[in-house]
């Protein structure tokens, strides 16, 4: 049996996806099999992809513009016993599939394992590490993860049976979809972590979290999704899932205010504080929104003057 299924998504990336492809080829354990869904790119991909002759699988797809469509595809096609997750502009350290699955191996209580992550720049420079700025986390993480995703994406590797019965990525959301799919797999078990920096992760001008008025919008339907799935774990989690619902609501509120949409905004600030009265952090932008327009406009006039 296949040990572990690499699942890589990818769009228009050719030259920065054979780095990533490099990466896994050169893992120190290599009971694995590497599934590339492209989908539907438009530049050289498909090129550079048959130079790997049946080292690789790959689905030509339509182009959907979510990634979760293609990785999904990538998992009904998956033979593995685990699914490794791999971004087309980021790379792996040759033991990250080593390490993360003898810790699978050894514990059958974990859906699912992480690592550490180090961010490089365009030219692959260090710029900081996952654990620099955040607190990673191990064990019951369920309560944790509904304050916000700490985990990326390409520092997984999780139990393929899991994933499935999880109903694998939401296909309807554009964003987020990894954060629901580790909340959806933590609600039911443990998750593992291994400290050591086995993943480089590309931060670029291209990314799609540059969108935050959608990237908020999706958070609130996870954490919404969430709550309906999952209302005993939720509710026992010592009211961290209405405190991450706060923050989503108020980060989205505050893209709508100074968007100018005072009314959504001040309608995001009341649910909110709804959800978490003790966030005074939101009252003075609700504030804000209550005055109106024209005041957000003065404010915005007058950070821009003070530059």
């Amino acid at each position: 049996m296949t040990g572990v299924s690499v699942i890589i998504a990818t769009y228009d990336r050719g030259p920065l996806l054979e780095e990533a492809l490099a990466s896994v080829l050169s893992q120190t354990y290599t009971n694995y099999e590497i599934i590339v869904a492209d989908d539907g790119s438009n530049d050289d991909t498909a090129a550079r992809l048959e130079r790997y002759g049946n080292r690789i699988k790959v689905l030509r797809l339509s182009h959907s513009g979510r990634p979760s469509v293609a990785r999904n595809a990538a998992i009904r096609a998956a033979t593995g016993k685990y699914l490794a997750f791999l971004d087309s502009d980021d790379a792996w350290m040759p033991e990250d599939l080593e390490r993360q699955v003898g810790l699978l191996e050894q514990h059958s209580s974990f859906v699912m394992s992480y690592c550490d992550a180090v961010f490089v720049g365009q030219n692959g420079e260090e710029i900081t590490r996952q654990s620099k700025i955040e607190r990673l986390r191990r064990g019951r993480v369920f309560g944790d993860l509904l304050l916000g995703n700490f985990i990326p994406l390409p520092t997984v590797v999780a139990r393929r049976e899991k994933v499935v019965e999880a109903g694998a990525f939401a296909e309807w959301l554009t964003m987020g979809e990894d954060w629901h799919l580790w909340l959806k797999l933590s609600a039911g078990g443990e998750v593992g972590f291994v400290s050591a920096p086995l993943c480089r992760i590309r931060l670029h001008e291209n990314a799609i979290t540059k969108n935050r008025m959608l990237l908020f919008s999706d958070a609130v339907r996870v954490l919404e999704d969430v709550e309906r799935r999952f209302p005993g774990e939720y509710e026992k989690s010592r009211g961290k899932g209405r405190r991450g619902m706060a923050k989503m609501l108020c980060m989205l509120g505050r893209n709508y205010l100074f968007a100018g949409e005072t009314g959504e905004a001040r309608r995001l600030f009341c649910r909110a504080l709804h959800n978490f009265p003790l966030g005074v952090d939101v009252i003075p932008f609700l504030i804000l929104a209550l005055l109106g327009r024209r005041a957000v406009l003065g404010l915005r006039s007058f950070k821009k003057r003070s530059w």
